[in-house]
């Protein structure tokens, strides 16, 4: 992407889009959030490069990922695994890496993956807006999938 900016003399220059900056603007768009301009060290009031109601999103750019490999891998062994099911019905791929004594896990999805659970919250929300009953039984279901299978917050292996 190519900006126009204007000198003190009002001579026309050329400035080249950052290919962070452009990957900000895509992820915004991706997530239905808006890019903070200037975020980071150089905004006292906002931090976050994209604004989310439901998502704290900070994006970054690196020449190489070290986990990407494992993705990979992953990624292949499912669609083996899978092979003729449909596109839809295939699995997520969910990443965990831990760091050795460490009490911190961390879930890596691809972002497509994560823009389609937030559409459906997204969708939910407006549900509760529209429907409160149907909302709440929702949510009551829901609470009770999570503490079968999610670890609590509170517990030191989890989170």
């Amino acid at each position: 992407m190519m900006l126009v900016s204007l000198t003190k003399t009002g001579r026309v220059m050329k400035m080249t889009d950052k290919s962070w900056k452009q990957l900000e603007r895509r992820v915004a768009r991706w997530m239905g959030g808006v890019r903070v301009p200037l975020s980071g060290a150089n905004n006292k009031f906002r931090s976050g490069d994209v604004d989310h109601p439901s998502l704290f999103i900070e994006v970054k750019q690196r020449a190489n990922l070290g986990f990407l490999k494992w993705f990979e891998k992953a990624q292949e062994d499912s669609e083996k695994e899978l092979k003729g099911v449909p596109k839809q019905e295939q699995k997520k791929i969910l990443l965990v890496v831990h760091e050795k004594k460490s009490h911190k896990v961390f879930g890596m999805m691809r972002l497509l993956d994560i823009c389609q659970w937030d559409a459906m919250e997204q969708a939910l929300y407006k549900l509760k807006q529209e429907n409160p009953q149907a909302y709440s039984a929702f949510l009551e279901s829901y609470a009770n999938e999570m503490q079968k299978r999610c670890p609590g917050e509170e517990r030191k292996s989890g989170n």
